[in-house]
């Protein structure tokens, strides 16, 4: 009899646990402590409708969705040359990038590391997992690609940081994307 309340007790703390954190998830994240400062004055039209969902971890973790998209292999190991007192890699159009301390990223990149990036070849040429960075306003912002969608006005990209809770509130257009991130030397 005493299993029988011990787990009708733990059935009932564990729903209201995960119905508070469904509701918090959806309706308390606030995206003015939570993004960039580049996001805080949105004036253009390409911003989602609901800025205040989240991607519930708790929600991926019970759908069985953990799976995380990898950025594309851009680089053949016929590139990259090792030798005794130096290292190539034959990149075309490479440019080098620094990071500034927004923790969106963590632990991929912070302050200090060194990025390499490419531009890509055309808008179907970044995929699902790639890191973009993008113009928005005065920033710079480098992010994952999580989906690829498509409205009135064209293709455009939905961006999180690694170690932000919600997704960027900005459709990313083609023409914003600056590159896309192919190496980082800590």
């Amino acid at each position: 009899m005493k299993n029988k309340w011990f787990l009708g007790y733990f059935f009932i703390v564990f729903m209201v646990g995960f119905m508070c954190h469904a509701i918090y998830a959806n309706n308390f994240v606030s995206f003015t402590n939570a993004l960039p400062t580049a996001y805080k004055t949105l004036e253009n039209n390409d911003v989602y409708p609901s800025t205040t969902q989240s991607e519930s971890i708790l929600i991926r973790f019970f759908s069985g969705d953990n799976e995380r998209n990898s950025p594309k292999d851009r680089i053949g190991e016929d590139q990259i040359h090792v030798y005794d007192d130096e290292i190539v890699i034959d990149i075309k159009n490479a440019t080098w990038s620094s990071f500034v301390n927004t923790n969106s990223m963590d632990p991929m990149f912070d302050t200090g590391a060194n990025g390499i990036e490419i531009p890509p070849k055309s808008k179907y040429d970044i995929k699902v997992g790639d890191v973009i960075s993008y113009e928005y306003g005065d920033s710079v912002i480098a992010h994952r690609v999580l989906k690829i969608e498509e409205d009135n006005k064209g293709l455009y990209y939905v961006t999180k940081g690694d170690n932000n809770v919600i997704k960027d509130p900005v459709k990313v257009r083609y023409s914003q994307v600056r590159g896309v991130l192919v190496g980082l030397i800590y």
